[in-house]
């Protein structure tokens, strides 16, 4: 059994405090162009991002469309040079 809890506020008390939340929230979910240019991302964070399949990653890489950087075995992508690539095929496709 749930327990139920009832508080009095006033609706000053309940805009402030549910202006608190949201402000919460749209911090835990700043936009990319917030990030770290210089952050370094997985093959599945840049899949995840762009929206794409490892396929088409794998070919965009190949390609010369993503610059890519190797750490041992490892692949990483630089966060500022993905964005730069996207905006890049975006102006090339307008």
């Amino acid at each position: 059994m749930q327990q139920q809890i009832q508080i009095t506020l006033s609706a000053h008390e309940l805009r402030d405090l549910i202006r608190e939340s949201v402000r919460e929230e749209l911090q835990a979910h700043k936009p990319p162009s917030d990030h770290d240019p210089e952050e370094l991302l997985t093959i599945e964070q840049v899949v995840k991002m762009l929206h794409i399949s490892k396929p088409t990653l794998h070919t965009w890489k190949k390609q010369g469309i993503l610059p890519f950087e190797r750490m041992g075995r490892r692949v990483y992508f630089k966060r500022g040079a993905v964005m730069a690539a996207m905006k890049s095929i975006n102006l090339k496709n307008s």
